[in-house]
C-alpha cells in the first residue's frame, strides 16, 4: 500500500511538472505573438531545450559547474566542521555559551551579500574570498541547529550517566554526541542548502569562472535561455546533494522515524 501511495505521489508531481512546462509555454507564445522582442527575455521550454543541447555538450559549461561544486564543498565542509565542534563544546559549557553565543546570534542575522565588499577587501578576488563566503553562510546557521541538537538530549540520559560516574568528556563523546548525531546530520543537510544558496553570491562579484559568471555572461549578451538553463542545473545539483542526505540518512540511522527533527528549512 505504501509503495502505491509512492507511484501516485510521484505520477502526480510528474502532472504537476508537465502542467507547469505547458503553462510556461502557453504565457511565452502569447507574449511572443504581442511582441517578438519579449521571446528574447521570456523564452519557451521549447527554445529552451534546443538551446540545452547545445549548452549541455559544452564542456566549458560542465567546468564551470565543476568549479562551482567545489566552492561549495569547500566553504560546506569549513562551515560544519568548525561548527558542529563548537555547538556541542557551547551546549555543554555555560560559560561559553555566556561569552560567545550573543556575538554568534549577532553574527546569524547578518546579511551575507553584505559581507561580500568586506571579504574582497581582506582576502582578495580569489578562491579565498568565494569559499569565506559560503563558509560564513553556512557556519553561523549550522552552529546554531548544532547547538540546539545537542541541549534537546533527555536529561534523563544525562543523569543516568553522571549516576555511573562519567566525566564531562565522557558525556558529551557518548551519551549527547550519539543522540544529537541525528539532528546534527539534519542540520547538515539545511546547510548544504544554505551554502548552494549562497554561491550566486559568492560568484557574482569578481569571479571569471563559476556557474555564477556565467549567469552574468549570459545576461549581458541577453541570453535568457541560458540563464534558465544555469538556474535549472543549480536545482538539480541541489536537489541531487538533498536526496544523497536523505538516502544517507536512513542508511545510518535507520533506527530514526522519517521525520526530521530539525524543522527549520527541510521538508
Amino acid at each position: 500500500m505504501k509503495a502505491v501511495r509512492q507511484i501516485q505521489r510521484f505520477q502526480l508531481g510528474a502532472l504537476g511538472f508537465v502542467l507547469a512546462l505547458f503553462a510556461w509555454e502557453s504565457v511565452a507564445r502569447v507574449f511572443g505573438v504581442a511582441s517578438p522582442q519579449t521571446v528574447r527575455f521570456f523564452p519557451p521550454p521549447t527554445a529552451v531545450i534546443a538551446q540545452a543541447r547545445i549548452t549541455l555538450t559544452d564542456w566549458r559549461f560542465w567546468s564551470s559547474v565543476n568549479v562551482t561544486n567545489l566552492r561549495v564543498l569547500a566553504g560546506f565542509s569549513f562551515g560544519i566542521g568548525l561548527a558542529t565542534p563548537l555547538g556541542l563544546l557551547f551546549s555543554r559549557s555555560r560559560l561559553f555559551d555566556s561569552l560567545f553565543s550573543p556575538v554568534l546570534d549577532f553574527g546569524r542575522y547578518i546579511p551575507i551579500p553584505a559581507l561580500v565588499p568586506l571579504s574582497i577587501l581582506w582576502v582578495g578576488i580569489g578562491e579565498s574570498q568565494k569559499v569565506l563566503i559560503l563558509f560564513l553562510g553556512t557556519f553561523f546557521q549550522h552552529f546554531v541547529l548544532t547547538m540546539d541538537a545537542a541541549r534537546r538530549v533527555a536529561p534523563e540520559h544525562i543523569e543516568t550517566a553522571l549516576t555511573l560516574g562519567a566525566s564531562r568528556t565522557e558525556i558529551l563523546r557518548f551519551v549527547i554526541l550519539p543522540a544529537s548525531l541525528p539532528a546534527i546530520y539534519d542540520a547538515a543537510r539545511v546547510s548544504m542548502s544554505q551554502a548552494w544558496s549562497y554561491v550566486l553570491v559568492a560568484e557574482l562579484v569578481a569571479s571569471q569562472n563559476g556557474i555564477g559568471y556565467s549567469i552574468i555572461r549570459a545576461e549581458r549578451f541577453l541570453q535568457t535561455d541560458q540563464i534558465i538553463i544555469a538556474v535549472l542545473v543549480l536545482g538539480l545539483i541541489g536537489l541531487g546533494y538533498d536526496r544523497l542526505f536523505t538516502a544517507g540518512r536512513r542508511a545510518l540511522f535507520p533506527w530514526v522515524p522519517n521525520e526530521t527533527s530539525i524543522q527549520e528549512g527541510t521538508p
